[in-house]
């Protein structure tokens, strides 16, 4: 579970407790009993925990096959990149598209050869300090673009984890408070703000939300 998503439970956890408290003294006739659980057992015995964590796998996976992509096309020109994503972007490429990936992607490879080949040159002449700019300017386009693809894909990446964990806290913050009314409990915390009583509920969370998953 995400340390932001598990700090949002825990303080809304904490404010249900805490205004338990507060009416505690006006209404002592209706007694008062407060219940913990152990948010973090729980979202990992969860069993959607499992299937979040390999549905997003899968998700990192697909953003890097992205990546991986448009690496394959780091020395391109802009022109040739955008023929190149076209063509990776269709479902089934024909056997020419295919070959024509192949032919892009050795291209690139060729360029970074010859770029390392320049820069080693020793008293290049007028055309190979021409060609070494223009594999120069090429390369470090083409990294600023990487760079700023990859941002891009981490944000996405990103988002999605804090979703589905939002998702699933969500799930078990109902469950908790279903529990406790089922159970008769004024009030639940997590274990982590426990120092003395409290009824230890977590199992019961867990079976209840696992029950809920058949």
């Amino acid at each position: 579970m995400s340390r932001d998503a598990r700090i949002i439970l825990i303080g809304a956890l904490i404010v249900a407790c805490l205004s338990a408290l507060g009416v505690r003294a006006a209404d002592d006739k209706a007694g008062f009993s407060l219940a913990f659980v152990d948010v973090q057992k729980a979202f990992k015995a969860y069993k959607k925990t499992e299937t979040m964590e390999v549905d997003l796998k899968k998700f990192a996976d697909t953003l890097q096959q992205q990546f991986d992509r448009k690496l394959a096309g780091r020395l391109l020109t802009e022109a040739e990149r955008k023929e190149l994503e076209t063509i990776q972007a269709k479902a089934q490429p024909s056997d020419a598209e295919k070959k024509r990936i192949d032919d892009f992607t050795n291209l690139s490879k060729q360029r970074d050869t010859e770029l390392v080949g320049l820069q080693n040159a020793n008293n290049p002449n007028d055309q190979q300090k021409g060609r070494l700019k223009e594999l120069l300017d090429l390369n470090n386009k083409s990294d600023a673009d990487l760079q700023a693809f990859q941002a891009q894909l981490m944000q996405q990446l990103e988002a999605k984890k804090v979703e589905m964990s939002a998702k699933l806290s969500d799930e078990i913050r109902a469950t908790i408070g279903k529990v406790a009314q089922e159970k008769g409990f004024t009030a639940v915390v997590d274990k982590q703000a426990i120092f003395y009583g409290g009824v230890d509920i977590t199992e019961d969370v867990i079976t209840s939300l696992n029950a809920a998953t058949k």
